[in-house]
């Protein structure tokens, strides 16, 4: 009898079919800190896509100012390009993964268009 109550504490106490164990605070912790590395990642990856295609539409206008350099109104646009990228390089820390010559590139457009009031 002592034997048969003893295994109906233990099944009582240790369910063969129960309910998760609820999440302890240590776990809610990692759980935090993983989802605000999703977000930050997530945000990351939507700034660097942001970069493409400024840079995509970027080369498109440098070629069509390299067609007429002529027209203030390309040159007016190719330079606002240069700025916004700039900006975003800086913002985003990315600088150091471009090549030199592009960064250049940038930069000289971007002091043209700051020297003509058109940015920062």
């Amino acid at each position: 009898m002592k034997k048969c109550i003893f295994i109906l504490a233990l099944i009582a106490l240790f369910p063969l079919f129960g309910n998760e164990p609820s999440l302890t605070i240590h776990d809610q912790d990692e759980i935090v800190v993983l989802k605000q590395l999703i977000e930050a990642t997530q945000k990351s990856l939507n700034e660097q896509h942001t970069l493409l295609q400024s840079i995509l539409r970027y080369r498109a206008v440098r070629e069509l100012f390299f067609d007429d350099t002529t027209n203030s109104r390309k040159a007016t646009n190719l330079v606002k390009m240069a700025l916004q990228i700039s900006n975003q390089l800086e913002e985003s820390k990315m600088t150091h993964l471009f090549s030199k010559e592009f960064l250049e590139e940038l930069s000289f457009y971007s002091s043209v268009g700051r020297k003509n009031g058109l940015g920062k």
